[in-house]
Order: C-alpha cells, then sequence, then structure tokens
C-alpha cells in the first residue's frame, strides 16, 4: 500500500505544475488616470464602467448561489481604483483585482477573442462612460462623460508581469507590443488627445456595424424580424464615426442571425489591410424551378484614397454573385431554361469582365411513369391505441369478455397483404390478410378477461400487423381491471360508481372513481375507505381527450430505523405524531404516515430509544423515505454518511498509527512493530495501560496518569516522525466497537462550487482538499495528527455547513490479521 501511493504522487506532480498555467488567456485590461484640467492627481471614488460604441454597458454573465439554488445574471464591468483595492473579490468572467507595475491608476478587465480583430464586423469598440458626480478634490460638480478607449493600448493579462508582485524581465506592453502607459483623460474635456494613437500598428482601422430596423410578423406568432436600415463606419483608433450608408434590405433575418446578412472580403484581391470590402443582402427568394435561394446583393469597396467607401456597379448589378475564397475571386450564378432543360452556368470575374466556366444542364424527361407507392403509405386510421372503460372480474373463476375494433383504410389503387399478424394474445385479434383498394378493414379484438390475484391493475394487449412491404404497424388496448378485494359501489344501471382496494395493515385504502360510461375519472387513497378524507396525491382524468391534473391533499413518508451497521435495518418503533396541538399515536407496525401543513413533528420510538424530527411541509416530495437511529435520551450523536449517528468518544484512551514507511523490521508484522512501540512507551511511562482496540491491535489508556504527564506524553507522541497519526478511541452506532481514525475526511458536496467548501472547512482547521472519483466527491485533510475533541468537533462543524451532502470519518472497524510483513531496504 505505501509504494502504490508513493507512485500515484508522482504521477500527480507533474499534472499539478501543468495546472499553474494562466487562467486569464483571452482577458485584457484598460488603465486610466482621470484627473483634472490643472493636474494629473488622480480623481478619487469615480463611478465610471465600460460600453460599447453605441453607449450600451458591457457586461459579463456570472453564476451565483442564492438559497442553495445556482442563478445567473449579468454584473456590469465597472472600473475600480488599483492601488487602493483590498483583496481579490472576483474571478472570471468578472474579474476584480489587484494588478501590478501598472502605477495608480482605475482599471477594468474585459474579455476578447484575439480572432475578432480581423473581422470587422466583430471587432469591439470600447468607451468609457463616467457618471455625474462630485470631484472631490475640488468639490466641484460634472456631468456624465463618454470618452473612447483605443483597443491598441489595452494590456494582455498573461504576457505581462502584472499579476504578481515582483519586477518584471521587460516593461509591461501593450497588445500590440508597444511599451505601456497609462491612459489619461482630462474630466469634462470634450478633447482627450491621450485616448488616440495615429502611429498604431494595427492592421484594421475601420469598422463596420449595421444598423437593423426591427418588425413584428403578427402571422409568425408576433415572432420578430430584422432588416438592414444602414451599416455605420468607425475608426477603430478613436472611435469616431466616420461614414453612414443608408441601405434598404428585403432580406428578413432573426436575433440570431441578422448578422449572417452582411459578409465581407476583398472582392478585387487589392491587399487592402485598414480596411475590409462588404456586401449586404438586399433581395432573397425562393426560386422553385431550380429548388434553391436566390440573393440580390449590394456590394461596397473603400476606397485608399479619400477613405471612404461606395457601391460597386459592376457586382451589384447582378444576382447571385458570390466571394470564392479558396481562389480568392468574384464568381456568379446563372439560372437559365430552355424548352429540353434547365441550365446553371456559372461565371468567373477576370479582368472585371465575367467568364464562363462552368455549366451543368439537367435535362426534362420525356415521360414521367405515374407514381406506386409503398403499402405502409398508403393505409391511414384514425387511431392505433384505445382505453377501455374498467371491467370487473371479482370471484375465483370470474371472466369478463371486452370486445374492441380499429378501422383501417387503403387509400391505394392496387390491394394490400398482410403477411403476419403477431401478439402475445394471437387469439385475441383477427383481421382478413387482403386490405381492398378504397375500403375500410376491421381490426378486431375479443378477448376473455379473467380474476387475477391483483386487486387491481390494467391488462396491456397488443397486435403487430406485417405488410408486404415489411412495414410492421402497432395497435395496442389497455383494460382497467378490478379482482378479488375490491369493495365495488354500482350505480343504478349497474355500471360501477366507484372501488375501494384495501391495504394490508393500513388504514388508507386505494380509491378508484369512475365516469357514467365506466372509464376512471380520479384514482389516490382515502382513509378508512371515506373518499372524502382523501390522502397522497390524487390523479384526475378528463373526459373525451385523455389528459390527466394532479393534486396533493397530503404527502407521504415512510420511515425505517437503522440497525447496528451503517445499512438500512428493520429496528421495530412506534410512531407518534403532533398536529394540531396533539400528539396522535399511530396504530403498531404503521411505517407510512401522511402529513399536511398542520402537521408540526413526527417521533419514532421503542421502550428506550426515540427520534424525533420536522420536515417542512413545502420542501418535501410527495412521497419520501427518512431512515434514522433511534437514540438515547441526550445521546451524543456525530454525521456519518447521511444519518446522525450515536457517537461516544473514549476518554484518555489513544491509539497510534505508525509511518511504516520509517519504522521497518522485515520479521515483524506491522501489529507487531506497533505493539514493540507502545511497550517501549509504557517503560518510559508506567502508568499507561495498554487496552485491547480489536483482534489484532493495541492502544494506550491514560486515565491513571496526572494532567501534566499526559499533555507531556501526548506531545511526545505528536513530534514523533515515526508516527503518522495519535487517534482518540471512540465508538458509533450501538454496536459499541472501539474504533480509531486518520484526519482524513470524505465529503459529497451539494452543489457545484468546491471552492465554497474549501473556503469553509479551511476556516474550522482543514488545511487540503483533494478531489476523488465522481463527481462532488472530495477528500478534506485535518490540519493536526492529534485526533481527539477538537478534531470531533471541527468534523461536527463541517457536516453542518449547508451544502456537504455527507460525510465520512475514515475510520478503521475490526482490523483484520495482517500477515504481510514490511521488508527492510539493504
Amino acid at each position: 500500500m505505501v509504494r502504490i501511493y508513493f507512485l500515484i504522487v508522482l504521477y500527480i506532480a507533474p499534472l499539478f505544475s501543468f495546472s499553474q498555467q494562466c487562467g486569464y488567456d483571452h482577458y485584457y485590461l484598460f488603465a486610466v488616470n482621470v484627473h483634472g484640467k490643472n493636474s494629473n492627481e488622480k480623481i478619487p471614488n469615480l463611478k465610471m464602467y465600460l460600453t460599447e460604441e453605441n453607449g450600451k454597458a458591457c457586461t459579463a454573465e456570472v453564476l451565483f448561489q442564492e438559497k442553495n439554488n445556482w442563478n445567473r445574471r449579468n454584473d456590469t464591468l465597472f472600473f475600480w481604483d488599483n492601488k487602493s483595492i483590498s483583496k481579490n473579490d472576483g474571478t472570471v468572467p468578472l474579474v476584480r483585482r489587484k494588478f501590478y507595475n501598472i502605477g495608480d491608476c482605475y482599471v477594468v478587465v474585459f474579455r476578447m477573442e484575439r480572432a475578432a480583430l480581423k473581422d470587422p464586423l466583430k471587432y469591439p469598440l470600447y468607451k468609457l462612460k463616467i457618471e455625474a458626480g462630485e470631484n472631490e478634490l475640488n468639490g466641484n460638480t460634472f456631468p456624465e462623460q463618454y470618452v473612447n478607449l483605443p483597443l491598441n493600448k489595452s494590456i494582455w493579462l498573461c504576457n505581462n508581469g502584472i499579476l504578481e508582485k515582483f519586477r518584471p524581465v521587460k516593461p509591461v506592453e501593450t497588445i500590440e507590443g508597444k511599451e505601456f502607459k497609462i491612459i489619461n483623460i482630462t474630466l469634462d474635456e470634450h478633447e482627450q488627445p491621450d485616448v488616440a494613437e495615429e502611429n498604431s500598428n494595427q492592421n484594421l482601422k475601420y469598422i463596420l456595424r449595421p444598423e437593423f430596423e426591427k418588425h413584428t410578423n403578427p402571422f409568425a406568432y408576433n415572432r420578430e424580424e430584422f432588416t438592414v436600415k444602414s451599416v455605420n463606419i468607425y475608426a477603430a483608433t478613436t472611435g469616431k464615426l466616420e461614414q453612414q450608408i443608408d441601405i434598404r434590405s428585403n432580406v428578413i433575418g432573426f436575433s440570431e442571425t441578422k448578422y449572417l446578412l452582411l459578409e465581407t472580403g476583398d472582392y478585387y484581391h487589392r491587399q487592402i489591410k485598414v480596411a475590409k470590402d462588404f456586401a449586404v443582402a438586399i433581395d432573397a427568394w425562393r426560386d422553385t424551378v431550380f429548388s434553391v435561394e436566390r440573393k440580390k446583393k449590394n456590394f461596397y469597396l473603400f476606397d485608399p484614397e479619400d477613405k471612404k467607401y461606395y457601391l460597386d456597379s459592376l457586382l451589384s448589378k447582378e444576382t447571385d454573385v458570390y466571394y470564392y475564397s479558396p481562389l480568392k475571386t468574384m464568381r456568379r450564378l446563372e439560372y437559365k431554361m430552355t424548352d429540353t432543360s434547365k441550365l446553371i452556368n456559372t461565371y468567373q470575374l477576370e479582368n472585371k469582365k465575367w467568364r464562363l466556366i462552368d455549366k451543368r444542364e439537367e435535362l426534362f424527361p420525356a415521360f414521367k411513369p405515374k407514381q406506386k407507392y409503398m403499402p405502409a403509405a398508403c393505409i391511414t386510421f384514425n387511431e392505433k391505441y384505445h382505453r377501455l372503460p374498467i371491467i370487473t372480474a371479482i370471484g375465483t373463476n370470474a371472466k369478463t369478455i371486452v370486445k374492441d375494433s380499429f378501422l383501417l383504410y387503403n387509400n391505394c389503387e392496387d390491394a394490400i397483404k398482410i403477411i403476419s399478424i403477431n401478439s402475445q394474445t394471437r387469439e385475441f385479434f383477427s383481421i382478413s390478410k387482403t386490405l381492398l383498394p378504397g375500403q375500410y378493414t376491421k381490426l378486431s379484438f375479443e378477448g376473455t378477461i379473467n380474476n387475477s390475484s391483483i386487486d387491481f391493475g390494467i391488462n396491456s394487449y397488443s397486435c403487430y400487423l406485417t405488410l408486404e412491404d415489411k412495414t410492421v404497424l402497432a395497435f395496442s388496448i389497455d383494460i382497467p381491471k378490478i379482482s378479488n378485494n375490491s369493495k365495488v359501489v354500482y350505480r343504478n344501471d349497474a355500471s360501477v360508481d366507484y372501488m375501494i382496494i384495501p391495504r394490508k395493515d393500513s388504514r388508507y385504502s386505494k380509491v378508484i372513481l369512475t365516469y357514467p360510461d365506466g372509464n376512471i375519472r380520479a384514482m389516490g387513497f382515502a382513509k378508512d375507505g371515506d373518499t372524502s378524507l382523501k390522502a397522497g396525491k390524487w390523479q384526475f382524468f378528463e373526459k373525451g381527450d385523455w389528459r390527466m391534473h394532479e393534486h396533493v391533499f397530503s404527502k407521504e413518508i415512510t420511515m425505517s430505523a437503522l440497525n447496528q451497521t451503517l445499512n438500512f435495518g428493520n429496528a421495530d418503533f412506534k410512531i407518534k405524531v403532533f398536529e394540531n396541538g396533539l400528539w396522535t399515536e399511530k396504530e403498531h407496525g404503521t411505517r407510512t404516515v401522511y402529513v399536511t401543513e398542520a402537521t408540526d413533528s413526527i417521533v419514532a420510538f421503542n421502550d428506550s430509544l426515540a427520534y424525533g424530527f420536522k420536515l417542512p411541509y413545502k420542501d418535501i416530495p410527495e412521497n419520501c423515505q427518512v431512515q434514522f437511529y433511534l437514540l438515547k435520551p441526550g445521546e451524543r450523536t456525530i454525521k456519518i454518511g447521511y444519518y446522525e449517528t450515536p457517537f461516544k468518544p473514549i476518554s484518555d484512551n489513544y491509539s497510534i498509527i505508525l509511518d511504516y514507511s520509517k519504522v521497518k523490521d522485515r520479521f515483524k508484522t506491522t501489529y507487531q512493530i506497533t505493539d514493540s512501540i507502545i511497550n517501549s512507551i509504557q517503560k518510559q511511562y508506567p502508568k499507561i495501560v495498554i487496552v485491547n482496540v480489536s483482534k489484532n491491535m493495541k492502544g494506550i489508556s491514560l486515565e491513571w496518569m496526572k494532567g501534566d504527564e499526559k499533555n507531556t506524553l501526548l506531545t511526545q507522541l505528536a513530534e514523533d516522525r515515526n508516527i503518522s497519526f495519535v487517534c482518540q478511541l471512540f465508538t458509533i452506532t450501538d454496536k459499541e466497537a472501539l474504533t480509531y481514525c486518520n484526519n482524513g475526511v470524505y465529503v459529497e458536496l451539494k452543489g457545484r462550487d468546491p471552492e465554497l467548501l474549501k473556503q469553509a472547512a479551511f476556516k474550522i482547521g482543514f488545511t487540503d482538499m483533494q478531489a476523488d472519483m465522481g463527481n462532488n466527491r472530495y477528500w478534506l485533510t485535518y490540519k493536526s495528527k492529534m485526533i481527539d475533541e477538537r478534531f470531533f468537533e471541527a468534523y461536527h462543524e463541517l457536516t453542518k455547513i449547508p451544502w456537504v451532502l455527507s460525510a465520512y470519518l475514515n475510520t478503521y472497524h475490526e482490523p483484520e490479521l495482517e500477515t504481510k510483513t514490511i521488508e527492510t531496504n539493504h
């Protein structure tokens, strides 16, 4: 076991080292200094946040826990004072922490994909919004203010020495590789010379932003539809609107697809880096002859001399023009019809002329034969499933004959043959094996339903018809049936009104109510056969369309008491319920009770033991099971697994667990080595009494030693490097076998945020947490190798944490004889 554990450490170590990479791979920051007109001193306590080019606040979707439930919200990306922030109170996607080597400034962190910098439709444009307020340096008030933030002055979090407090190898750089400088912003000034950088290295300098006109389509369930209204062109470095192009498009897009109405490219292969040409779909229609979607686009080209976009007439006057990216050229499709065929011609633009490069022709068929349908496509029917009215078969030899049928119609001109009829009750179903054209054919059901040992059940019958094309048609019938012990109440016309089906050793019976035609109206449980005393969940069925709704009159709780092991048990007990200010004892043998909002408490008890609990009515399911240990009055408990378990620490009694990787003897077992250590300790402290922990394991009792001697000995044992753990002996469950454990605790987490568990556990003395196999399961390690009352109290506090579902001590139960010896290395 020692060697296996050592190997695991070797393999985990490199994995752990690998995980120490930067966690902010796609995150960047802006650093700004907002000051007055005649001073560079930073104005404190400004409320500022990051916005898009239209002034909309930038947000990040975060996950948070509220009342043990995980919820989502969008949080605004606010700037914070990097100098005064005292702790990290946020992580991705909402980063809020201190950064180093960037000076005294305001900071905001945002997420960005670098690929977006190559796409003018996705290139981000950011502004800083300063909300109106008072300048704390001079007392003057100022209005709200928007300032463009050039993206080329931002910093990538992972490629600079800003995450840790040490001197970087090289100066902090912007995303363009230039030396970082804080962006200086003058409060209440229109011109901000420091926010633009004319000598930017970035390739893309002109950004496209489409504007859409929104419509509501009342004929499509008020669906929101969008058409392109205009395209705005912004300067990437200054954020200023350089040009606006009005475009009237008839092509409809939706909220998820509207940006697909535009596309960009280098249409004439001019290799201009500062801007990209773009196209907008202005018309689209479905060509039913060629079964294709046709499009008309407007193409706009960037003029590098006057820095404007203009409509290109050559590309825009044709339909079905597109950019063929593999060859970086323009192509268009031409659709034509002749008397004998359909033609699709492909042209390629070369030297501003269209050249035919491909021709596809589809000839019309000379004769189109009449289509012959497969048999399965010819047959129609209104129903494939019937639920029949309830029947009774009460009595030893009682039986009832039930008849039903389905109608199948052959819509084709040819007869259809049925090659096989299959059913578990083949004799109940019959049908002609030939379905004549244009006629109905009846599938008949006639079955004998016999009495059975089940009081109430639903008999299901299915029939499978295999047609000549191997298609299988399935039909089924459900017949509710009452037998044996049921009490049936009939109407005057001899139809069943309702029935009561008793349950053994219970005052609650199943009740089934019916409609006059015999169909089930409702079913559920009632007390003492009185249908007005409904209990549990009832199902109510609507007549006609087979619909059902449910109503909960009370909730069902089934209880069982655990035995001496940690498994489910069947200890005997009685039950009493506190309801409406009174205690009511249930009949002997009752294990299931029905509770309502008036139920306050439940107590399970026998002659000497008891267990009481309250269940919040609104939070429990409609039926649940509760397991527990019956406890003595005032008995101490500790949570093991999911249950409060009897627990008793043994004062002054300890077991010693050695580190067998350090203490070795090839001629002794581990128990013999432990015995020798205990004997040597007893020689040093004669008042120690040796106790038997189990069949082979021995421990020590300090009850005859004085207090200072006990403390000296326990301190000596805790400081001994050859000893892994010193554990105070204890018993769990009513078995009262001596048990000991190490400082490991196994926890099952409720929820999906282990960081909350880690923070709470470390506050009460645990120092390490490792994930185990499975979902939400972790090992926690206590800080001390002395396992005593302090450890037990920390474990108890751990189990009270709301998001801890279950917990286990790493105990040693009845150790078996160890025959393996530990070899000595020579």
